[in-house]
């Protein structure tokens, strides 16, 4: 298995940090330079906290999956080699924020689905590596949080930043298609 499949990447805004910098008024995509790995994330602080620290000012990391995550990676590649060819899910009643997102202005399509539409749309094992990934995420926050906003104590995180620390806030699992056939921007 590509190694670069064991690492999903969590994007950090934090303050005025910027994914995509402009150079020359011309805007530049920034690849994750910072990997960390389970091993560092759970048994090393001192690395832990640098590439943390790195992370906040790039503003993502490609963070290692829990092993649990890994193992249910096969179930979720089939699934997003196949979600678009489902009339099921193309049917599925999802409001707000979720939906498939059809980008006509480009190759790529998108299953956007809020996690109150899991049960519907994903089996349990996505659901499973989802919550892991969920869990990851907020571990992250909370190794990242006292150095990113030192001044705040623990206490006022939830008040902070509402849901995360608590895992009651917005989630999201997306899926993406690139439609090739599509003579427009894109992978080709």
């Amino acid at each position: 298995m590509n190694s670069y499949l064991r690492y999903f990447t969590l994007f950090l805004l934090f303050g005025t940090t910027e994914i995509y910098p402009k150079v020359q008024d011309k805007v530049l995509p920034i690849y994750p330079s910072v990997m960390l790995s389970q091993k560092e994330l759970h048994e090393n602080q001192h690395v832990r906290d640098a590439k943390l620290a790195q992370a906040a000012k790039d503003g993502h990391l490609y963070l290692e999956m829990p092993a649990g995550a890994i193992d249910k990676l096969p179930i979720a590649l089939e699934f997003a080699h196949s979600w678009y060819t489902n009339e099921d899910i193309k049917h599925y009643p999802l409001k707000g924020l979720s939906g498939i997102k059809d980008a006509n202005l480009c190759q790529a399509e998108h299953l956007i689905c809020e996690r109150e539409y899991w049960n519907g749309i994903y089996s349990e094992e996505l659901r499973t590596m989802s919550n892991l990934l969920i869990d990851e995420a907020t571990c992250i926050l909370e190794k990242l949080f006292p150095l990113v906003v030192p001044q705040l104590s623990k206490a006022l995180w939830n008040k902070a930043a509402p849901g995360l620390f608590d895992k009651t806030g917005s989630y999201f699992l997306t899926f993406n298609h690139y439609r090739s056939h599509k003579n427009t921007i894109g992978l080709k």
